[in-house]
């Protein structure tokens, strides 16, 4: 049995082939905690993150690590052990309030840890003695930033955003480690994370935000960037990018939400989609190296 330290807190738990329990792990502390985000490393390790406030404990007993947030709330990662004992923990984050996204966690072919999440205000991405600072531009960014084995930033950090709230849930890598990401985004965006300018405005008002899909090099520069929406208003008309993952004939597939009359194609052209209730769901199929839609 677990009890939280607090509020809410976070646990992975091992169970045997046949689902009997083995292990547990639990993090956490005083205020609400919570894990978002599981993959697992060739040696069997297991990496979490998600997002903590104040003082959390990582590990059951032993050496259990303790982390603290810079503010409202701070991302994490966590290596466990297969036994579940806690190897490393590390933290992220700034005055205002940074998650880490549900399916934006993986490891690269070559070893590297990939996440993608959310951020307000300013963020420093390098929780350890380096600085890695990002600015949002308005209510929360999103980012995208490399670790390595020992849990260290290694760079590439990257954000892009606006004035309103933007958010990520989708990260693929490909076997040339480029980056796919999809997500949300409302008003006007600039989508690409270095030097250049790519704007892109939602076609929701009010609140109400389109899906994006986009795609960066192993460096962190835009490759494209494509977006799905409707003409509705309302912060409750939230058209989502979910997830992604590879074809077998080298494209992509995209999954996620959508409210209205939606345009569907992420290109030039219109494919119109109506929704028979509140949001339905999308699936597209789109080519990895340009984000256009695939009519075969």
């Amino acid at each position: 049995m677990l009890t939280s330290r607090g509020g809410t807190d976070a646990y992975v738990a091992r169970y045997s082939s046949d689902g009997l329990f083995k292990q547990v792990a639990q993090f956490g502390g005083l205020d609400n905690d919570a894990g978002s985000a599981l993959t697992r490393t060739a040696t069997g390790d297991v990496i979490v993150g998600g997002e903590f406030s104040g003082t959390a404990t990582f590990g059951n007993g032993g050496s259990p690590l303790l982390l603290i947030s810079a503010g409202e709330s701070d991302f994490f990662l966590a290596q466990l052990a297969p036994s579940l004992g806690v190897q490393w923990a590390v933290r992220g984050g700034g005055s205002g309030a940074e998650y880490l996204s549900h399916n934006s966690l993986l490891i690269e072919p070559g070893g590297t840890l990939v996440v993608a999440g959310m951020f307000s205000g300013t963020a420093d991405l390098d929780g350890g003695p380096g600085s890695a600072l990002v600015v949002s531009q308005g209510g929360t960014d999103v980012f995208l930033a490399r670790f390595g084995v020992a849990g260290q930033y290694v760079g590439s950090g990257r954000r892009f955003g606006g004035a309103g709230s933007d958010g990520v849930q989708g990260l693929m890598v490909d076997g040339e480690n480029n980056f796919y990401l999809s997500g949300w985004f409302s008003e006007s965006v600039d989508f690409d994370p270095g030097a250049g300018v790519i704007l892109k405005t939602a076609l929701g008002t009010s609140g109400a935000a389109d899906a994006y899909l986009l795609s960066v090099t192993p460096a962190g520069d835009l490759r494209w960037v494509n977006t799905l929406g409707a003409v509705v208003g309302g912060d409750a008309n939230v058209s989502v990018g979910s997830g992604m993952g590879p074809t077998s004939d080298g494209a992509l597939w995209a999954v996620g939400r959508f409210f209205g009359r939606a345009d569907l194609d992420p290109g030039t052209e219109a494919v119109f989609a109506q929704s028979l209730g509140d949001a339905d769901q999308f699936v597209v199929r789109v080519e990895r190296a340009t984000g256009a839609l695939r009519r075969d």
